[in-house]
């Protein structure tokens, strides 16, 4: 009787090391307050009539020119390099407005705009960018409209934000 052994197979793949937005070195300001260090916090939210763990929340007042951002230095990890950013988001499906019904939402990667995307209530999202050549990216929210009002637009919610 012949006893066949296993045969393994190495291959040089290696996984790439998932790093979270809340693990990185982040500062985050809205409107009037001055920026500050990011400080998650995870809540329930229904997206699409999909309920998320939303991460954090970025919003502003639509009669101002302010917007809202968060800036977050990329991870560098010798292991394995992180190439990409990872990051799903919408508008709560109770965002209850009146007059602002759409957010956009920018992406830059070293002070350069690189992608935007404007999102209406109940809308979820995704964006990938490429990373591996930048130090630092940016998300920012700002309204779509400008209206004088003591409204606001719809903050948007982030329930997934990863380098990989």
């Amino acid at each position: 009787m012949t006893v066949l052994s296993p045969v393994i197979l190495l291959t040089s793949v290696q996984a790439k090391e998932q790093i979270p937005l809340s693990e990185t070195r982040c500062l985050q300001k809205s409107g009037y307050q001055p920026a500050h260090k990011f400080s998650p916090e995870i809540r329930e939210v229904t997206i699409g009539n999909q309920l998320f763990d939303s991460i954090f929340s970025l919003g502003v007042k639509n009669f101002s020119e302010y917007k809202a951002y968060i800036v977050c230095r990329i991870p560098v990890n010798k292991q394995s390099h992180n190439t990409e950013f990872r990051v799903k988001f919408g508008i709560k499906d109770d965002a209850n407005y009146e007059t602002a019904k759409k957010t956009k939402v920018t992406f830059f990667l070293d002070g350069q705009a690189v992608e935007s995307q404007i999102l209406q209530i109940g809308q979820i999202a995704t964006q990938n960018l490429e990373v591996s050549k930048n130090n630092n990216i940016s998300i920012e929210v700002t309204c779509t409209q400008k209206l004088y009002t003591l409204d606001y637009c719809p903050a948007v919610e982030f329930v997934e934000a990863s380098f990989f």
